[in-house]
């Protein structure tokens, strides 16, 4: 199925596996794939501007979702540091995810399975592409995917206030 999906929707499901692992995850779930979506995607980034999401706030939910360090973050915030202002202070000094390099010799250099969740949500992305008679899956085809499914994606964005339904006629352009 993989040599289906146009290059970038590759790149998002690669990106996703190295988000997961990057955060010390053994899994990749719907909301490492959305994630990576809205961070390389401009089509789902103008679908989540469209529908009133600013999307900068949404990787920094969905980026706190997927990372174990919750706790840390509220613990810093009561003492006034605001964690996610110091990474993205250090990968703007010194380059796109030295955060997550900083801390890559903890991480586990496992490649992170696949969740059923983010597998059904690509199984859901090559229906949405089949609806439209289309012979690839593109990456608004696993957007629509992610949200077209249970899981930690589409629940992230709706604890984030966020109208999925109004989200995925956006992407499907209805």
């Amino acid at each position: 199925m993989f040599e289906k999906f146009t290059k970038p929707a590759r790149f998002a499901v690669i990106d996703a596996a190295q988000i997961a692992q990057g955060s010390g995850n053994k899994r990749v779930d719907s909301r490492h794939l959305l994630l990576a979506l809205v961070r390389s995607d401009a089509k789902v980034r103008a679908a989540l501007t469209a529908v009133g999401a600013e999307v900068d706030a949404v990787d920094k939910h969905l980026t706190a979702g997927v990372e174990n360090n919750e706790l840390d973050a509220e613990a810093l915030a009561a003492i006034g540091i605001d964690l996610f202002e110091v990474k993205r202070r250090v990968n703007e000094q010194f380059g796109e995810d030295a955060w997550q390099a900083a801390g890559g010799a903890k991480r586990s250099k496992k490649q992170p399975r696949f969740s059923p969740d983010a597998k059904d949500a690509l199984k859901a992305g090559l229906l949405e592409s089949m609806k439209d008679e289309g012979r690839e899956i593109a990456a608004s085809h696993l957007a629509l995917g992610i949200l077209g499914v249970t899981g930690p994606g589409s629940d992230s964005l709706e604890e984030a206030g966020i109208d999925v339904r109004a989200l995925r006629e956006q992407l499907a352009g209805r």
